[in-house]
């Protein structure tokens, strides 16, 4: 039995779940396209057979539409921002246990 079968399965179980799942397949669909209008129709539909915790997601992506729009129109990205903040968390964390910068910088250098 694939992870298909079992998906399949599973779905002609519950109503419920069915329809989530395929809301959910459909936003994600929209959302690695970026279609913003196929987004907008989406979300603007009134959904009767979804989980309440979709309920609730679609309720917070219809509030935050316009940034989401401008997500999808902008070609800009704060990834190299938030890495490079990673990467300073990181290191605290790891010299959490030095008693001054001196002896990490030791380990860092002749490690």
């Amino acid at each position: 039995m694939t992870k298909v079968d079992i998906i399949d399965y599973l779905l002609k179980q519950d109503k419920e779940l069915k329809e989530t799942y395929e809301l959910y397949q459909n936003l994600l669909y929209a959302l690695q396209r970026k279609d913003y209008d196929l987004f907008l129709q989406i979300i603007n539909v009134d959904y009767k057979d979804i989980s309440d915790y979709m309920q609730t997601s679609l309720n917070t992506l219809k509030e935050f539409k316009e940034y989401i729009k401008n997500t999808l129109e902008q070609p800009y990205s704060n990834g190299v921002m938030k890495r490079n903040n990673n990467t300073c968390k990181l290191i605290k964390r790891v010299a959490f246990g030095f008693r001054n910068f001196n002896n990490f910088r030791y380990v860092l250098v002749y490690a």
